[in-house]
């Protein structure tokens, strides 16, 4: 190697300079920040404010009037931690939650109400105008802040208010903040135990010493707040004020009982607010204090030591007490009150009546206009103080000077120390004390005052020593050598998985995704998202330049190390092996990283990319099932490894996919493991080579949803009796299945009656070959492989799959009777999985049904009784005996009484839940369980001709197996000609499966679309029933435009003279999942002799679907669109072929309110005679109906009407009839 040029050795020396200048600045600003990332910005006059570097744009801008600034309500409270704010304007008020606190504000009001208590703001709170007839809450800073109990600061230079949002709360005693430097809080600090000692901090929002402190001592050393300092706890010995500034007041309220004590050090400006909700207790102050303000009823406030106040001012009964050696410059006394002590009051302002000054130097009295002098006493003398000198009796005593003190034991977690004094006779008082470090700061340890103790999980790494304090006839104090550090046996373990981050494809110097790290054997400590960097807990050192780390708490067992920004130097050259993390002791409930292995952590990595590595750019996904995805790419070159991972949209984490071990020269795989109808994130992950690193394409998959259960679609199922093997059972369907999943044995339960057995009934093996399905026929056949002489019993018209964890056993542990068939068919509501039967096959068929919902219900209507209904298809005695809903809000148990055998049905309440979108569910639940006993009773469905559920089974068809209730509604069924009542029908299914009504034609539409009828009644006249029909009707050539929402009625009459025909219909719009009761009035045409013409107008039921297609026919809810309301009209011959003319316009006359109602103009709507549409204006439904569309629920909803007559003659010259059109609601 060459020599150095004296120009490159000056060059380098330079920077040698430059780094050690840098390092050394470096560790001088140790100086630590918490919170910054939750500082909220307004600024006068912006739109928009500022949140951890992240601008948010806001409808209104703060504003400054009569010298106060306000800031919107509605955007700062949510960055700050609440909830939404909510607007009444019943009562113009505005409710803010957070946890358990409830904040109400209310329009023009001066008093905002925080959990209760009234806070009387300088400025009432107002409205600013936004437009659009729309308005933000507006707050002064000051008061938004105390009622958010966070910390503010205003700047008079940038005209801006910064916000703390950040808050940390210390639950152990111990010491907290740095040796040396500063630690500044961006927010709030709460001390929720005692023995707690602050130090080095700078607080810019409030500091609270909680209740929970009770009588345990806080010291707070050179702390600086910004805020106001809350003392709830802490006893007569408890607060230590030593150097720093308290800019804000410190407020006493709500101390323990026997009052406390405020001690004041080498501290500026402290101020002390001694506040309502302190009456009768005793507040002791001792140093130098700035003001004392008094607001609390019967307050007893005095002074130790050497005390100075600058200005006492008391404004409600109480006692003030100066005691010797305090000076007191002035006492403004507002109301009744007593000043008494052996201390100096400079001055008195006596504002009120009834004062009393007993002062043993009497103070300049200012007594106002129109008030009484106050009385001035001398205070009564105190019994002299003995002087040490005062032997109090007889002959001097002799005592034996304690030498020494001496602690043995193994200084372990669990293990037992012990002190002994020289001499060992030796009596008096022993304290433990313990320290971080063998030559810190010692504190006591709590309720160790015996000769021993006991190391705990929170003492592991710390030192301990034990003091005497002699007494009796022995003297002095001595205190230990330090024992220690406390050692502990591993207790828990942490696991870090591949320990490696590495870069994100582009090369530009971030990391991709946190490392996920485990604890077993113990828990974190905080909560979610706390910053364990932040909070002192953990520290993370080696991290590239240009990146900083945080390690955040997610579950009690889990937490995230994150390195942020972007590392300055980026090249493989610069990879990390050496990245350290260190948990501290605060990090784990035991209290010790010692007992946690590998707590530290010395060797995580950082894999860094050279530009020239090319990333994988054609991952994609090219098949996908229900629990798979396949993916293909270009095979890496020279990889070391290759796998692929995954995770949700929108979170952080990716984990390994389940594939298998893939080769390095890969270009395919399966990923298994996955949930139906969930979305997915996948990339690939390549190690080595030239393709290492991330792919910089990533694939979004949504897994297919899972086929519906094959035992609801089963529409027949025919078997034999005494099988041999290779005998078939057959099953139709009702729709078409996935043949795959129809052929895989694990898919299926088939269960038989065995009349030797116990347990019945008995599981049907099979193998994957004795399955075929036919698409065609939509057709499965199962080949069974066993040969015995048990029954195989089809029940009705379906094979029985039976959920795993459904016992069906009887109670007694008896068999089953000979023939005896289970049923159990479930089909519950979209919001609800899982449901089970348990139920008690004993003579009294008492029967629990329990099922279990995604969505938590609500609990008043999930257990109301009334809102689950049965049918009995015995003879009656079924009562619900009880409904439950478990802790989380989720089960349902219902328990049926019967005390007779046969068969019920149970269903649930709908809607009891809302769908995503906030609209209520009302898919219900329904679970059905039925048992023959024998096979002489026919309490099963399709019970036979002359029975309730014979007609039933008959009129709406069961053979889909879809869920029915029985309504209270009786209606009219005619089948066959001969008219039968039944209970009406009422669908409780789910998804796109609706019941389809039978008759001797079909009722509904059923080639059009999901529409269904499955309930007409009908009344009026009713000749020539048989004749009346539900068929299809559709415009020559023309396809409908939307099917599921079109449903044509004909009606027909062949003689008589022209009546009316109401028929009602019961429908249900399976796109919109939303079942809706109609009535329809048709009026049969007739011609101007009065005889019926044959031609009816046709018109579709009332939909309250929401939908925003223009063209269905019948009702259509208006929201204000933009071209105005459309509604298709057609008028059917009776063989159902369209009859309309080219001249339509003049065969119409369109009227609101009601059928004879008022005419509406012709200049608000037009004819197309074309499309056969008539469009109503905007213009004339927003003049009109405007309301209406705002959902204004108060005002009634609007009916339209059409006449339309058989011929093109004047309108008075011939009859006509009418059918309601639109229903604006």
């Amino acid at each position: 190697m060459g020599k150095l040029s004296k120009g490159k050795k000056l060059a380098i020396i330079i920077l040698i300079i430059m780094t050690l200048s840098l390092l050394s600045f470096n560790l001088l600003a140790a100086d630590q920040v918490k919170g910054s990332d939750q500082i909220v910005t307004f600024a006068i006059g912006q739109q928009s404010y500022q949140q951890g570097g992240t601008t948010v744009i806001t409808d209104v801008a703060p504003y400054i009037k009569e010298g106060r600034t306000l800031v919107p309500v509605a955007f700062i409270a949510p960055a700050l931690g609440t909830d939404n704010a909510v607007w009444n304007p019943e009562d113009r008020t505005v409710k803010i939650t957070r946890g358990h606190d409830l904040i109400r504000i209310k329009i023009g009001s001066k008093e905002l109400v925080v959990n209760g208590k009234v806070l009387l703001m300088d400025t009432a709170a107002e409205i600013k105008d936004i437009g659009g007839g729309g308005g933000r809450t507006m707050l002064p800073i000051a008061f938004i802040a105390r009622a958010l109990n966070v910390g503010y600061q205003w700047d008079g230079n940038t005209r801006s208010v910064e916000f703390y949002g950040y808050s940390e709360t210390i639950g152990e005693k111990g010491i907290y903040g740095p040796a040396q430097g500063l630690e500044t809080i961006m927010g709030n600090v709460t001390i929720a135990v005692g023995d707690v000692t602050l130090q080095n901090k700078v607080i810019k929002g409030n500091l609270t010493i909680a209740e929970s402190v009770g009588d345990g001592d806080v010291f707070l050393n050179n702390i600086t707040v910004l805020g106001n300092t809350f003392v709830r706890g802490g006893g007569k010995n408890s607060i230590h004020i030593d150097g720093g500034s308290f800019q804000g007041n410190v407020v006493i309220e709500n101390t323990p009982d026997g009052g406390t004590r405020v001690v004041v050090t080498n501290a500026q400006g402290v101020s002390v607010v001694v506040a309502t909700g302190e009456a009768g207790e005793e507040v002791i102050l001792e140093g130098t204090f700035s003001n004392v303000e008094i607001t609390a009823t019967d307050a007893v406030v005095s002074t130790q030591g050497q005390t100075t106040i600058e200005n006492i001012v008391v404004n409600n009964t109480a006692t003030v007490t100066v005691a010797a050696g305090t000076r007191v410059t002035n006492v403004t006394l507002n109301t009744a009150a007593t000043v008494t002590g052996g201390g100096t009051v400079t001055t008195a302002n006596v504002n009120a009546n009834d004062v009393v000054i007993s002062t043993t130097t009497q103070p300049n009295v200012n007594t106002a206009t129109g008030v009484n002098p106050p009385t001035t006493t001398q205070p009564a003398t105190p019994p002299p103080t003995p002087s040490s000198g005062d032997s109090g009796g007889g002959g001097g005593a002799t005592s034996t000077a304690v030498s020494a003190l001496t602690v043995t034991g193994e200084a372990k977690v669990g293990v037992e120390l012990s002190a002994a004094p020289t001499p060992s006779e030796a009596t008096g008082t022993y304290q433990w004390t313990i320290s971080n470090t063998v030559d810190g700061t010692y504190a006591n340890i709590a309720g160790a005052t015996t000769n021993k103790y006991t190391p705990v999980a929170g003492d592991a790494g710390k030192f301990v020593k034990a003091t005497l304090t002699a007494s009796g006839s022995y003297s002095g104090t001595q205190t230990s050598t330090a024992k220690g550090p406390i050692l502990v046996a591993a207790v828990g373990s942490l696991a870090y998985g591949e320990g490696l981050f590495i870069e994100v494809p582009g090369n530009n110097g971030s990391i991709d995704g946190p490392l996920e790290i485990t604890l077993s054997g113990d828990t974190f400590t905080g909560v979610l998202n706390d910053d364990f960097v932040a909070d002192g807990k953990a520290t993370v050192s080696h991290t590239p330049a240009g990146m900083t780390a945080e390690v955040r708490r997610k579950t009690a067992t889990t937490v995230w190390l994150i390195l942020m920004d972007s590392a300055t130097s980026h090249a493989e050259a610069d990879d990390i092996s050496n990245l350290t993390i260190a948990f501290q002791d605060t990090a784990f409930t035991g209290g010790s990283a010692a007992a946690i292995t590998n707590s530290t952590k010395n060797d995580l990595r950082v894999d860094f990319h050279d530009p020239t590595v090319t990333s994988i750019a054609d991952f994609a996904n090219t098949t996908k099932t229900s629990t798979t995805a396949i993916f293909t790419w270009t095979a890496a070159a020279g990889a070391s490894a290759v796998k692929i991972q995954q995770m949700h949209p929108g979170d952080i984490l990716w984990t390994d996919s389940v594939t298998g071990a893939l080769a390095v020269d890969a270009a395919t795989a399966t990923v298994t493991g996955l949930t139906a109808s969930t979305d997915y994130v996948f990339r690939l992950v390549v190690t080595g080579g030239n393709n290492a690193g991330i792919s910089s394409s990533v694939a979004n998959v949504t897994t297919e949803a899972v086929a519906a259960v094959a035992g609801d679609l089963i529409t027949s199922a025919t078997g034999t009796s005494n099988h041999a093997a290779g005998d078939t059972i057959v099953i139709a369907f009702s729709e078409d299945l996935n043949q795959a999943r129809a052929e895989n044995p694990a898919n299926w339960t088939i269960q038989y009656a065995d009349d030797n057995s116990g347990t019945n009934p008995v599981n049907i093996t099979t193998t994957t070959a004795a399955f075929a399905y036919s698409a065609a026929s939509d057709q499965l056949t199962m080949t069974l492989d066993e040969a015995t002489d048990q029954t195989f019993i089809p029940h009705n018209k379906f094979v029985s799959v039976v959920p795993a964890n459904t016992n069906i056993q009887n109670s007694d542990g008896s068999k089953y009777i000979d023939n005896t068939i289970v049923k159990y068919s479930v089909a519950v509501g979209k919001e609800s999985t899982s449901p089970t039967i348990s139920t008690d096959w004993t003579k009294t068929n008492a029967t629990t049904f329990t099922v279990t919902y995604n969505e938590v219900l609500n609990r008043a209507a999930a257990t109301n009784a009334a809102n689950w209904s049965f049918s009995d298809a015995n003879n009656g005695g079924t009562t619900i005996s009880g409904v439950a809903l478990s802790a989380d809000g989720k089960m349902v148990t219902v328990n049926l009484s019967d005390g007779i055998e046969g068969y019920d049905q149970i269903f649930g309440p709908e809607p009891i839940v809302a769908d995503v979108a906030g609209n209520p569910a009302t898919g219900g639940s329904y679970v059905e369980s039925g048992i023959r006993l024998n096979s002489n009773e026919q309490w099963v469905s399709g019970g036979g001709p002359g029975t309730m559920q014979g007609h039933f089974d008959n009129a709406i068809g069961l053979e889909n197996n879809y869920s029915v209730t029985y309504n209270d509604l009786e209606g009219t069924y005619w089948n066959g000609g001969a008219a039968v009542n039944i209970k009406t029908a009422r669908a409780s299914n789910y998804g796109d499966a609706l019941i389809q009504a039978k008759s001797v034609a079909d009722v509904g539409n059923t080639a059009n679309g999901s529409l269904k009828v499955f309930f007409i009644e009908v009344s009026g006249n009713t000749d020539n029933l048989t004749s009346f029909v539900v068929t299809p009707c559709q415009m020559p050539g023309v396809v409908d435009a939307n099917p599921r929402n079109t449903l044509y009625i004909l009606g027909q009459r062949t003689s008589g003279a022209a009546v009316n025909t109401v028929i009602r219909l019961y429908v249900r719009d399976t796109e919109n999942n939303i079942e809706t009761h109609t009535y329809l009035n048709i009026k049969s045409a007739t011609d101007s002799n009065g005889d019926p013409t044959g031609v009816d107008i046709i018109a579709n039921p009332h939909l309250e679907t929401g939908n925003e297609t223009a063209s269905i026919i019948g009702a259509y809810n208006y929201t204000g669109d933009a071209g105005g309301c459309t509604v298709n009209l057609t008028v059917c011959d009776t063989d159902g072929s369209s009859i309309l003319t080219p001249t339509l316009t003049d065969r119409i006359k369109i009227l609101v309110g009601s059928s004879g109602g008022a005419v509406v103009d012709p200049s608000n709507y037009t004819i197309d005679d074309a499309n056969d549409t008539i469009t109503f204006t905007k213009a004339y439904l927003d003049a009109n109906y405007a309301a209406l569309a705002a959902n204004d629920e108060s005002i009634a909803s609007q009916q339209f009407f059409i006449e339309y007559y058989d011929s093109d003659a004047a309108y008075a010259s011939d009859n006509a009839f009418a059918a309601q059109i639109l229903d604006i609601y």
